[in-house]
């Protein structure tokens, strides 16, 4: 089919390329990435189709951590202005009887009943007293306070400038996410370093996209040279 033709011709050519390339001196690739212990710097770079690396040295500096950004202290504004929660009035209205009963015979002028009663008794005939209290009571609860005291709160504010932090080193190195720090002596990397050899950890070239993954230990910058 005249498509796959075109598609085998192209792969062809690949091959030829890496194959011309392949003794060829190593083509240097430079990065430059702030990174911190979250955030790993990733090399990325192309590996023609078939071909395996003969040459692939890495070097790495480390610099110290970059921003484009600084900031200085500032101040909110002050509290809004005080403020009271008033209660509505209320008040409280009972009243009480006393219930007084007559006895069947002469007796006290006042006594208790018996037998488990708890009533009065008056001599005479039997009545209920009028209510002996009303009191109504009136009450109105105080108003809440005021707001607090006017405060600040202090906050940053973002200006353009360059600010710089600490610097770092590198915990692992890894390829196509799989770690490949123990092949590479082992690790960390705590010195700048030149031209350590990753040629044995690179995959045999796909025609695709590959990934050298450097963790570091803390916030930094790294400037790195790749050549395959």
């Amino acid at each position: 089919m005249p498509g796959t033709n075109d598609q085998d011709l192209g792969d062809i050519r690949r091959r030829l390329s890496g194959l011309e390339t392949a003794g060829a001196a190593p083509v240097p690739r430079l990065y430059n990435e702030s990174v911190d212990a979250s955030h790993a710097m990733d090399l990325d770079f192309p590996l023609p189709n078939g071909v395996q690396a003969a040459t692939a040295k890495l070097s790495f500096k480390f610099k110290p951590y970059r921003t484009t950004s600084s900031f200085a202290g500032g101040n909110t504004g002050g509290e809004s202005v005080g403020h009271t929660h008033a209660s509505a009035a209320h008040s409280h209205s009972h009243a009480h009887t006393i219930p007084i009963d007559a006895v069947g015979v002469p007796g006290p002028n006042v006594t208790i009943g018996g037998g488990g009663g708890t009533n009065l008794f008056y001599n005479v005939a039997a009545a209920n007293t009028a209510p002996i209290n009303a009191d109504a009571t009136s009450t109105t609860p105080g108003s809440t306070g005021g707001a607090s005291v006017d405060h600040t709160h202090s906050v940053g504010a973002s200006s353009l400038g360059v600010g710089e932090g600490t610097s770092t080193t590198i915990s692992a190195i890894g390829v196509d996410g799989v770690d490949k720090t123990a092949l590479l002596g082992g690790g960390p990397w705590i010195a700048d370093t030149v031209d350590l050899d990753v040629s044995k950890v690179l995959p045999l070239g796909d025609g695709h996209w590959h990934r050298i993954t450097l963790t570091t230990a803390g916030q930094g910058r790294i400037v790195a040279e790749l050549n395959i």
